[in-house]
């Protein structure tokens, strides 16, 4: 602690001491910020209405087995249920 002060004074950068020690302001402690879960940021997408869009599931491998037909509905996004998204978009703080 000592040397950080004396390097303060010598440098003289102007900056706030408590800053640079980690304490907390005199105005007072700042609300901590919400981490966005990574994984669920790029599974979904929130719409301008609000909706959470998803990507189709079982389009991964063994495609070989599926008709054509069903092959291209998968290419079709949809919509995550109402009961889901409450979850997810707890993952989601910012949007």
């Amino acid at each position: 602690m000592l040397y950080v002060e004396a390097f303060l004074e010598s440098c003289n950068a102007g900056l706030d001491k408590n800053l640079l020690l980690g304490q907390p302001h005199e105005t007072g402690e700042k609300m901590p910020k919400l981490k966005t879960n990574k994984s669920a940021a790029k599974r979904f997408k929130i719409t301008k209405s609000g909706k959470l869009k998803k990507r189709s599931a079982r389009r991964g491998h063994i495609l070989g087995k599926m008709t054509r037909k069903a092959k291209r509905n998968l290419r079709k996004s949809s919509y995550v249920s109402s009961c889901d998204a409450k979850k997810i978009r707890r993952l989601l703080p910012y949007g």
